[in-house]
């Protein structure tokens, strides 16, 4: 039999090299922080502004660590495991509740639809993150303005934070993530604030834009680290696609390159047993994680 096509990743945008002054910045740019955010975002530009293999898969991960973050401002413990059961284990058209619905909604963000789709908007705010009037809130009427993305999402979030229940941080977070995209003219928005800024820095307008800036520079580095850590994995797992026989692995493996996780019974073989096989195999060669550590309704992902 003959072996797979080998998987193509060539289309993948270089590794991003974080330069030392940027992590450990010196006196000299430590009292400038939104110049060191300029840089960091810049980096990140270089990942996000394309639509390539892996910009779902990436936009998923930081999303999942944003609604961690998300659940223990709410004084709740579902962890990333917690969080994955509960969307990927959810049955067609039941409510996902508070965990699924808090995963969604980070989700949704980091999705082409986030930047044009106000009725997106309404959903994910009114439903998902729980506020109570969105009709009332119209801070992002106007387009991204000359001030530059520096200058102009802190000016942007200043807005929103003004109009948003003060018990609804996420809010103001999720859309600052929004306009961040749009003002650098992104092809979807990338999940950063909200496991980057503490919820009673929001309310210190004065100094806002420099507290979003700091928030922004290590998200911004996080999401550069993340996305050449998954880059790796995925030419892992590519390499691992050459040693198996069935051709009925490559979708399977190409599902494995969009997205978060993935259940042995959504593979793409002729049957669950062959399924199961393939994704055992991927395991063995270290080519994928189980992600859920049980023996059973296991979890696979890069």
């Amino acid at each position: 039999m003959p072996s797979p096509a080998p998987i193509d990743l060539s289309s993948l945008p270089p590794s991003v090299a974080v330069p030392p002054w940027l992590r450990r910045p010196g006196p000299q740019f430590i009292e400038n922080p939104r110049f060191l955010s300029g840089a960091a975002l810049v980096l990140l530009d270089r990942i996000a502004r394309g639509d390539h293999t892996l910009s779902r898969l990436w936009r998923q991960r930081l999303a999942l660590k944003a609604a961690v973050h998300a659940m223990r401002y709410k004084q709740r413990t579902e962890d990333e495991t917690a969080l994955r059961d509960a969307f990927y284990f959810r049955k067609v058209n039941d409510d996902p509740g508070p965990a699924g619905n808090n995963l969604m909604a980070w989700r949704s963000l980091g999705t082409h639809d986030a930047l044009s789709e106000r009725s997106l908007w309404s959903d994910v705010l009114q439903h998902r993150l729980e506020l109570p009037k969105w009709a009332d809130i119209t801070p992002i009427s106007h387009p991204p303005t000359s001030a530059g993305p520096r200058g102009h999402f802190a000016g942007a979030m200043s807005e929103i934070i003004a109009i948003l229940p003060p018990h609804q941080p996420f809010a103001a977070i999720w859309l600052s993530d929004m306009l961040l995209a749009a003002s650098f003219n992104w092809t979807a928005p990338v999940p950063l604030l909200a496991g980057h800024i503490r919820h009673g820095d929001l309310k210190a307008s004065a100094s806002l834009p420099d507290i979003v800036s700091r928030a922004y520079t290590a998200a911004a580095l996080e999401a550069v680290d993340l996305f050449n850590e998954i880059k790796r994995a995925a030419l892992t797992l590519a390499a691992a696609a050459s040693s198996l026989r069935s051709k009925a692995a490559i979708p399977t493996i190409k599902l494995l390159l969009c997205e978060d996780a993935v259940r042995p019974a959504d593979g793409k073989a002729a049957s669950a047993r062959a399924n199961r096989r393939i994704f055992e195999r991927l395991h063995e060669l270290g080519a994928v994680r189980e992600l859920t550590g049980r023996p059973t309704f296991r979890l696979y992902g890069i």
